[in-house]
């Protein structure tokens, strides 16, 4: 049994939950994994442990490609193996939301590497 990587909900069949891809849109019945490349030279991060990209959701394919600085949505990446920052990141994000601190859209979601990247709107 899987966890929704953005609810922490367990799951038995998918990979994220329905209240979990509502967080990306409405209109999206699914994701595929993140397939953007953090190696390229559009990412940038003002933390030396990781890397972020700017990405655009595509409803129709349920997938994001690469942006600029004029779309909605931040990948970030762990430049260490472990991704102890990145899911460290999530966790402090949820945490402060449920003990009331008003926080951006967040969550994780799977690369196509099969590691995990932070996201946020």
């Amino acid at each position: 049994m899987t966890r929704c990587p953005i609810t922490y909900k367990k799951l038995t069949l998918t990979k994220y939950s329905s209240k979990g891809l509502r967080s990306f849109s409405n209109k999206i019945n699914g994701l595929k994994d993140i397939e953007i490349d953090f190696n390229n030279g559009s990412s940038y991060s003002s933390n030396q442990q990781t890397r972020e990209c700017f990405a655009r959701l595509q409803v129709e394919e349920n997938s994001f490609i690469m942006g600029d600085e004029n779309d909605r949505f931040i990948f970030v990446q762990d430049k260490t193996p472990d991704q102890h920052y990145i899911c460290n990141r999530d966790l402090t994000m949820k945490l402060a939301a449920a003990s009331g601190i008003k926080t951006v859209v967040h969550g994780l979601a799977y690369h196509q590497n099969g590691s995990m990247v932070f996201w946020y709107k």
